[in-house]
Order: structure tokens, then sequence, then C-alpha cells
């Protein structure tokens, strides 16, 4: 499907007379941009202009606009719709993966904006084995995550997924709904949680570690960042009757903890975390839990590294959050280039640069 495709929907948010530029082309035209180097309006459109023969062969781009234009337009277009073809994009590029050796994992996460509004929220679902940016979505100011989470998942294809989050989302009623759409959960505890991270605490510790009571085992031995040795070892009970006795939790099977030790020469540091989970092998939840950083690791780190995110400081109306869709786009869509082993940001320079390079990653995306 060609890329002006995914973008066919959008409803344009300008009056008949005004629209001298069409839609789908502003929006073409700030995502190639981003994804060729460029990280603000005014450096896209200079560009454009220098690709604008190229622009007109491959998109059908007929006529540039001002950076202004950009900005207005993506100021008032729906978020909502952008997210929508993102989506479509996303499930697109994840049918012609081949089906994962381990659990696919999706991971649910918030990331903050800080040079835009002061401070703009986001929420993305990440898939750990596709690479991808499955979704977007803006928590509304003075709300939460937590009804926004629920709303993303309503609307992703999880079956046969492993759904992560972070403790705010460690929810009866977000794991009821992962369920009933056909995934698993592995959701993490915190101290804050009440009694839950106490109990889990106070099992492993005093009854696993003390008593010797029998727990299924894995672990895992890394090195990190070239010199700390880590070891993750993820020790787990399916006998959860003393966590929840009502059975309160849809599909509960497990309460998991994980402990992390990392030595460097004499330097040791070490922490745990605990879950709660539907999987049953430690295994399992050693694998997904991992899986969970690469929304970290592989869109929020990379975002604000190699695309400046927190930068940037477009602030009118949804200029921001459209912005923002439009770079995890971008990253999707460099980041299916399975050949190349530079650097991102290289490889983004190099997209600006070599006509044939840019060629390649949008036929790479099936888009070009």
């Amino acid at each position: 499907m060609p890329l002006r495709a995914f973008f066919a929907a959008l409803q344009d948010p300008r009056l008949p007379r005004t629209r001298r530029y069409p839609l789908t082309d502003i929006v073409l035209i700030v995502l190639v941009g981003l994804l060729c180097g460029a990280d603000n309006f005014v450096e896209i459109v200079r560009w454009a202009h220098f690709k604008h023969d190229w622009l007109k062969e491959h998109l059908g781009i007929e006529r540039i606009p001002s950076h202004d234009t950009l900005g207005r337009v993506l100021a008032k277009l729906d978020p909502r719709q952008l997210s929508a073809a993102l989506e479509q994009l996303a499930q697109r590029l994840s049918a012609v993966l081949p089906a994962p050796a381990e659990p696919n994992v999706i991971a649910l996460d918030g990331k903050a904006l800080r040079g835009a509004l002061g401070k703009l929220n986001l929420v993305s679902a990440w898939a750990s084995h596709a690479q991808l940016t499955l979704a977007v979505e803006r928590v509304p100011d003075g709300t939460n995550e937590i009804p926004i989470v629920q709303e993303v998942i309503g609307r992703l294809e999880v079956k046969g997924s492993v759904v992560t989050a972070d403790a705010l989302h460690c929810q009866k009623e977000t794991a009821a709904l992962i369920g009933e759409r056909g995934g698993d959960y592995l959701l993490c505890l915190k101290k804050n949680q009440g009694g839950l991270w106490q109990q889990a605490q106070d099992y492993f510790e005093r009854l696993v570690s003390e008593m010797g009571i029998k727990v299924k085992q894995a672990r895992t031995l890394d090195k990190a960042h070239g010199q700390w040795i880590e070891t993750r070892l993820c020790r787990l009970t399916k006998d959860v009757g003393w966590f929840d006795p009502e059975q309160a939790w849809p599909g509960l099977r497990s309460v998991a903890q994980i402990t992390y030790q990392r030595r460097r020469g004499s330097e040791v540091v070490s922490y745990s975390r605990y879950f709660v989970t539907s999987l049953s092998r430690a295994s399992e939840v050693l694998g997904c839990s991992r899986g969970h950083w690469g929304i970290e690791n592989s869109q929020h780190w990379r975002l604000d590294v190699f695309y400046r995110e927190d930068d940037s400081r477009v602030r009118v109306g949804n200029a921001a959050t459209n912005l923002a869709i439009l770079r995890r786009l971008s990253l999707s869509i460099i980041q299916r280039d399975k050949h190349d082993k530079t650097g991102l940001q290289t490889r983004r320079k190099s997209a600006g640069w070599d006509d044939a390079y840019r060629e390649r990653l949008l036929s790479t995306a099936n888009v070009l």
C-alpha cells in the first residue's frame, strides 16, 4: 500500500477556501522530513525544497508549503485520526513479520514531553518483536494514564501476546481487559500499592529465602554496557491463594520476584521487583520483563537522543501531539531496515542525503 494511502482518510480541519496545499502532502512532508534528519518545521521545509524533485516523483507532492503552514495545519489536525493511521501502518508492518520464537511483548508506558506546552504526556504501545510503535494516545490534562491505557488495549490486537506495564497499571480492570482480548499480562508491583507489594516481599524473602519453600526459578547472566556483569534471577510461585484469597485478580496464575544484581569489580548493586502475571513459567516472566524495557531503550531514549524530542518547543494546539506521533512513525520505519548496522542518527542523515537509501527504507517498510 502506498504511503499516501494511509493518510487518505484524514479529515482536513481547514476551511475549503484556505486549502492551498493538500492535507496528505503536508503530513507526508513532515513524516519524510523527520525520517531524513530534520527535527523542526523550518528544517523540514528546507530539506523538502532541496528534495522537491524526488518528493514530486515518488510521493506526488507538487508544491512545498512554508514552515508556518505546517505548524498551523498540524495544530488543527485531530491527533486521534493521525494515531489511527499509525495503527493501520503498524498492523501492515507487523503482518509481514515471521512469528516470534518467544512470546511477543506489547509494552505500555507513558512519556512526558517537557519542552512542549510545559509538559505533554503521551501513552505508547510498543511491540518488542516487531520494534514498532502500535499506538499513541495523549493523556488529557488533569487525568492519569489508567483509562487511556485501557482504551488503547481495547483497540489493539493482543491475542497471543504478553501485555506489560508498570505499577500504575497494576489494576484488576486492566488485567481483566487483557484476558478478555486473549492476551496474557505481566504487571509490576511497587511499594505505593497498599499491602500487595509487602505481601509479595514477605513471601519471597521470608518463606522462600529463610524457610526454603520451593519455587520455580530461571536465571540469566549478561554483560551490561561492557563493564557491569548483570545477573537476573526470577523466582515464581503458582500458589497464589495467599496473595489473592478471594480470586479477585482475573486470570492470575503466578506471583514472581526478579532480583537484579550488577557487579563491577568489588562494586555490587542489587534490588528486587515483584510482579503479578497470567504466565506460569519463570523463564517467560524473565524474558517478558526484559522485553518491556524495549519501549524505554528502543523508543523513548532514541526519541530524546536522536530526534531531540525533549528539546522541541512546538506549543500551539495539537501540533506537539501530532509531531510526536509522526516521530514515532518515522522511528518505526527506519528501524525496519535490519541490514544497516550504523547508528540511528547516521541512518537519518543518510536518508536525507541519498535518494536510493531513502527509497530502500520506505520499500523495506512496504510503503513505496
